[in-house]
């Protein structure tokens, strides 16, 4: 089997896959032909990334190295270089931490009082509580700026104060 029709059988089979649209597969490996000029089947890290990168993804250096590591065990293969494959898996890993992260965010949103369809608030008092009891560096002032006139926190704004703080 080819190595396109093996990535279209992943992208068929493998549950993981039905996070990224057949449409980012093909921009990936669209982007990805244009960096492999040796038609190799490979391409180093900083490339790969800016392969992601170029298909509406911001991921830094660091997080996709540890996605790597995650991934593979190591940062990269002995040569230094990551076939298409590799970078598909890595890319699906991400979405899935990213979906992850953001079900956690929902489910303390809803812990802390709002809606699980992302609509109410979290009372500023209540948040301040949970940024005191884990000992987030976050100014209280901070906390009151994103509250609404009633004193309450949207989710987009809950997510902000998390933002900085979510694990890898």
């Amino acid at each position: 089997m080819d190595t396109e029709r093996r990535q279209i059988s992943l992208f068929q089979h493998n549950p993981d896959t039905q996070k990224v649209t057949q449409e980012e597969v093909l921009d990936l490996k669209d982007a990805f032909t244009k960096k492999d000029v040796k038609f190799t089947g490979v391409v180093n890290l900083r490339d790969a990334l800016g392969i992601v990168n170029s298909i509406g993804y911001n991921i830094g250096e660091e997080e996709f190295s540890a996605l790597l590591v995650a991934y593979v065990g190591h940062s990269t293969s002995k040569s230094g270089d990551i076939d298409f494959p590799t970078i598909l898996q890595l890319l699906l890993k991400y979405k899935r931490k990213t979906y992850e992260n953001e079900n956690e965010l929902v489910d303390a949103f809803v812990a802390a009082g709002g809606n699980i369809d992302k609509t109410g608030g979290v009372s500023v008092t209540k948040l301040e509580t949970v940024v005191q009891q884990f000992g987030l560096k976050l100014a209280l002032q901070e906390i009151w700026d994103l509250a609404d006139h009633d004193g309450n926190v949207s989710f987009a704004n809950f997510a902000k104060v998390f933002e900085n703080f979510s694990v890898v």
